[in-house]
């Protein structure tokens, strides 16, 4: 399995980046993969990997898309041929943080002495436009809108993906690094200085719901099959919390040890445990 690190979800498969792992002589155990698990035929290394792993990995317009914060790069897995693009779409002294992809296009908030968020065309795999932010955090696509979170003011705003302008007043989610997901009808912001999961009205008066907690030390998290499934690294556990009540469903779910991505697919949350070398599983009850 390797050193699975991140996890995302679309053309009908789970997709795993495991990159380079060492063994206990300093010697690379594993040289890196990104793997592709049919729930159906199983698992199929697709791709050599490098990198650390610590970007952020997203499906869609006809690829899987790999961030890497360290080279400052977007690396392209072309779906239907299998060949792979690596860019330095990004300019000098911007650091991609996280990735979302839809629209058309593939987002990614940069930092830097001034943020952006890249707006990519994910066939020249070059910057079409860069849109000013205030700071640099999590980015969602859903319901026609593009998401992006301003963490030093716990702020979360929507923009039109054509304009690029911004659509209606933010959101307040409260100060701290975010991710963003949309999904069983809302926008959830997930704090992770805090660990707490708050649930956004997707209509234009963006009412707030109050943040509940995500469990202990809450790394990354997904939508669907009527939950948001949260991944505690330390404790080795999954958190469920019902999308209707927004309370979490039952105790955390044991998984594998340090568990770190996770994503959604065929009726299952799929986990990727890097402590264990190993990829969970999860159903509803």
């Amino acid at each position: 399995m390797g050193y699975p690190q991140l996890v995302a979800a679309g053309a009908g498969a789970i997709w795993v980046l495991c990159p380079p792992s060492p063994d206990l002589a300093g010697e690379l155990a594993n040289q890196g993969r990104l793997l592709r698990i049919d729930p159906a035929a199983g698992v199929q290394p697709v791709m050599r990997f490098g990198g650390l792993g610590d970007g952020s990995l997203a499906v869609g317009e006809g690829a899987v898309w790999i961030t890497e914060p360290a080279s400052a790069s977007l690396t392209r897995y072309a779906l239907g041929s299998g060949r792979v693009s690596v860019r330095q779409p990004f300019g000098a002294g911007r650091t991609p943080v996280l990735m979302a992809v839809g629209e058309g296009f593939v987002w990614v908030s940069l930092d830097g002495p001034r943020p952006v968020l890249a707006k990519v065309d994910p066939d020249t795999m070059k910057v079409v436009k860069a849109i000013p932010l205030a700071s640099a955090g999590g980015v969602a696509v859903g319901a026609g809108r593009v998401w992006v979170s301003d963490p030093e003011r716990g702020l979360v705003s929507a923009l039109d993906p054509h304009a690029g302008r911004i659509v209606g007043g933010p959101a307040r989610v409260g100060a701290g690094t975010a991710g963003l997901a949309v999904g069983e009808g809302s926008l959830w912001v997930l704090n992770w200085d805090r660990s707490l999961l708050t649930r956004v009205d997707l209509g234009p008066g963006r009412q707030v719901s109050a943040a509940v907690p995500a469990g202990s030390d809450a790394f990354d998290f997904a939508v669907g099959v009527g939950a948001v499934w949260v991944t505690n690294r330390t404790p080795g556990t999954v958190t469920r919390i019902d999308a209707r009540s927004g309370q979490p469903s039952g105790p955390p779910t044991r998984v594998g040890e340090a568990p770190k991505g996770i994503a959604v697919l065929a009726g299952s949350a799929w986990v990727a445990n890097s402590g264990s070398r190993s990829v969970t599983r999860l159903s509803p009850p």
